[in-house]
């Protein structure tokens, strides 16, 4: 696939994410008028509108850093709704699109699933004999320094 073909499929699929991006934010707003309680229904609206924000604000950096293209149109509204609940952030209010996230229990932060996943592809290649490591799960247990 040439690098223009990439680029205009990268460009329709952007188009399409857009889309979902303003359904979802549509959806949870809809939610939130509703009720301003945390409930179960708006919340998952929420973390799908987040979802989609980050696959949108990750996919225009890739794109542009991968394949020197910016997508068309730029995010300007994903970026005004971000401004927003940055800026009640930094007044000391905590907005409904952050509170109505949070999940019962711990979740695990980013840099924890990246190294679940390492750990994992470890003990996986160490199993099948990839790695020369018969004490893997040691090996795993010392790394990330878990008892």
């Amino acid at each position: 696939m040439s690098q223009s073909d990439r680029v205009n499929e990268l460009q329709a699929k952007w188009e399409v994410l857009l889309e979902e991006e303003e359904r979802l934010f549509n959806l949870a707003c809809q939610l939130d008028t509703q009720s301003s309680d945390k409930f179960e229904e708006k919340s998952a609206a929420v973390r799908a509108w987040w979802g989609a924000t980050n696959a949108a604000l990750w996919m225009f950096n890739r794109t542009r850093a991968q394949h020197n293209h910016e997508l068309s149109p730029f995010p300007a509204f994903i970026l005004g709704r971000l401004a927003n609940i940055s800026e009640e952030l930094a007044n000391g209010n905590v907005p409904s699109f952050v509170s109505d996230v949070a999940r019962e229990g711990r979740v695990w932060w980013r840099q924890e699933r990246h190294d679940i996943g390492f750990a994992v592809a470890y003990i996986s290649a160490a199993k099948e004999g990839k790695i020369s490591d018969r004490a893997y799960n040691k090996t795993v247990r010392q790394t990330y320094n878990v008892v």
